[in-house]
């Protein structure tokens, strides 16, 4: 979900993922020290995926263990990307999930070209992989 307000303080972007492939602990790293996160969000112009926008977060103290399943991530500020929230949990096929909460001014969202067919293109590019 992507609410892009012509008051950049009230723009949202909502992101979850779930029901894909085995998803092991190891696999996401440790973003306290190493790793980085980025969610990207293509728009689809002249039959290409040009990358919209892109929002990242890692090798942050903001990151804490979740249980032994996965990472959160909480920052109140928004001060990374406008990211307030992140999830990563491990799981079998079907049970590993990720999600994804920004809001405010500092979300780097840009103006969509067409929002129908950047929508189009995510479908797409989610059904194919």
């Amino acid at each position: 979900m992507i609410v892009d307000n012509a008051d950049d303080t009230k723009d949202k972007l909502k992101f979850s993922w779930g029901d894909g492939d085995e998803t092991l602990l190891p696999a996401f790293g440790d973003p306290r020290y190493e790793t980085t996160y980025s969610l990207c969000v293509f728009d689809y112009q002249s039959n290409n995926a040009v990358e919209w926008t892109r929002l990242s977060a890692g090798r942050s103290a903001l990151f804490e263990p979740s249980s032994t399943k996965g990472w959160s991530y909480k920052d109140k500020t928004a001060a990374t990307d406008g990211i307030l929230k992140v999830k990563l949990l491990a799981g079998a096929a079907g049970a590993a999930k990720i999600s994804l909460l920004g809001k405010g001014a500092a979300l780097p969202l840009a103006t969509p070209y067409s929002t129908e067919r950047m929508f189009a293109a995510i479908r797409r590019s989610v059904s194919a992989s």
